[in-house]
């Protein structure tokens, strides 16, 4: 249950960073349950989305998918 949580904070403090980063980016949540309901934590499976990415990546734990995601979608694109 801890960390459930923790993941779901180092979620919610890493979503708005990414969305500052480029507009295009979005994260949603696209499934959560009780922890989540409880907390109003991120805490669940997120994907992340972007018109510019031929597809979109889900995962629980948020950081390492949104590093690939960036890595691999936004090369040489231009940051707004």
């Amino acid at each position: 249950m801890e960390a459930s949580f923790q993941m779901g904070e180092a979620n919610a403090a890493l979503i708005p960073r990414l969305e500052r980063w480029c507009s295009h980016l979005k994260v949603q949540l696209v499934s959560s349950g009780l922890y989540a309901q409880m907390s109003g934590l991120p805490i669940g499976m997120m994907r992340i989305v972007c018109p510019h990415a031929d597809k979109g990546m889900q995962a629980m734990d948020l950081k390492p998918v949104a590093a690939y995601f960036v890595e691999q979608n936004c090369r040489g694109l231009p940051i707004s």
